[in-house]
Order: C-alpha cells, then sequence, then structure tokens
C-alpha cells in the first residue's frame, strides 16, 4: 500500500513537471501547431486526474482498513470485558454455593468409627460359631459391624440380631446391644453391654491419640541404649 501511494505521488510530481516543460518548448520551437500543443496539454491533463483519482481510492481504501481495525479491537475489547464479568460473576456463585460443615451425631460417629464389618452371616443363617465370634470381637473392640444376608431371618434385620445376640450370650458374652442397623447395605452395628451409654456420653468412639513426639521417644532410646552399653 505505501509503495504504491509514493508511485502514484512521484507519477504526479511528474506530471505537474510536464506542463512548464512543454510551455518551454512551445516558446523555444515553433515550429510546434496549435494543433500539437492543444493534444499535448489534453494528455498532461488526463494524466494528472487519473493520478488523484488513484490517490483518492487509495485513501478511502487505507480509512476503510482503519475504521475496521478500530471495530475489530472494539469487539475484542468488549469480549474480553464480558469474559471477566462471567469470570466474577462465576467465583461469587462458588463462594455463595459452598455447603455448610456437616455436624454429625453421636451415632454417626460411631458408625463410621467402625471401618467395615469384620463378621459375616451368609445365606445359611447364623451358628454358634458365629456366637462365639461376635463374643470375641466385641470384647476386643466394644463395637462390631455385621454383614448379613437376611434370607434366613425373614429379611429383617431385627431378627437377625436377636439370632445373633442369643448365641453370643450362649457362647459366654454378656447381652449385646443393637446400636444402628442399615437397611439399605443389609449392616448392624452391634455394641457391648452399656456402649450405648458411652455413645451418649461421647465416650465412644475414643478421641484421636496425641501427635507423636519423636524427642521424648529419642531421649527415652537413647537412654536405654547407654544402660545397655554400660551393662556390657
Amino acid at each position: 500500500m505505501g509503495k504504491r501511494f509514493h508511485l502514484t505521488a512521484a507519477a504526479a510530481a511528474a506530471a505537474m513537471m510536464v506542463l512548464p516543460s512543454t510551455t518551454q518548448a512551445f516558446s523555444v520551437a515553433p515550429a510546434f501547431t496549435i494543433r500539437n500543443r492543444a493534444h499535448m496539454t489534453e494528455t498532461s491533463l488526463c494524466m494528472l486526474q487519473h493520478v488523484s483519482r488513484s490517490i483518492a481510492s487509495y485513501q478511502q481504501r487505507d480509512d476503510h482498513n482503519d475504521s475496521a481495525m478500530s471495530a475489530s479491537n472494539v469487539s475484542v475489547d468488549a469480549l474480553s470485558s464480558s469474559a471477566t464479568e462471567e469470570e466474577e460473576s462465576t467465583d461469587t456463585g462458588d463462594e455463595q454455593v459452598a455447603p455448610p460443615p456437616v455436624t454429625l451425631n453421636n451415632m454417626e460417629k460411631a458408625w463410621r468409627h467402625v471401618k467395615k464389618p469384620l463378621l459375616s452371616i451368609g445365606a445359611k443363617g447364623a451358628t454358634p460359631s458365629h456366637g462365639n465370634s461376635l463374643r470375641q470381637l466385641l470384647e476386643a473392640h466394644g463395637a462390631v459391624k455385621i454383614k448379613v444376608n437376611t434370607k434366613q431371618f425373614n429379611n429383617s434385620l431385627q431378627v437377625a440380631f436377636e439370632t445373633l445376640s442369643r448365641l453370643a450370650v450362649e457362647a459366654g458374652a454378656a447381652q449385646p446391644e443393637l446400636l444402628c442397623e442399615r437397611t439399605s447395605e443389609n449392616v448392624i452395628l452391634v455394641g457391648r453391654r452399656g456402649m450405648r451409654a458411652m455413645i451418649d456420653a461421647n465416650e465412644f468412639p475414643p478421641p484421636p491419640p496425641p501427635p507423636y513426639v519423636y524427642e521424648a521417644y529419642e531421649k527415652r532410646d537413647k537412654a536405654v541404649a547407654a544402660k545397655t552399653s554400660a551393662a556390657l
């Protein structure tokens, strides 16, 4: 674009120089006729008109391109501003939708503390060995989850607990307690006698252990190692 504009400008300057040169030629060479002089003047005027139209068309193209670029810049700025507003609204919405912290009751804490069932009752029902296993598990853990196939218990977790409780008592255990049952999972949570009162008093599950203090254990180990080496 720039090269073409400079070429046309140069052509215009050359055409402007033609007129005085032709007048000088007319004065120096009287052999030219009036007709030849008029023809040369008309040719120079045509060249000037062509050059001026070319310059005007290039200027119009430049103006059109500048306006198109400015319009595209405006559209890009509008899109970026709208995207920024959407991100801000999304962030604000996420902050507003944040759920409140869940507060668990004592029984739910106990259910989650016992991670998985340690005893399973199959389709053949409960046997005395299941009662003995339940007694041992209650003595070791205090509360036990039991996975039950309710086919032999009239599809009732309550009936299954009564059967297992009777077998555990026959095996020498104290009367167990049914703490919680989940029909959707066919799982019951059974505790030893007095466990429900401990859960209500927030004594079960037990609090987490204190953080491990490395310095105290290191001092103890060093003292034991020193006594051992002195004895040797």
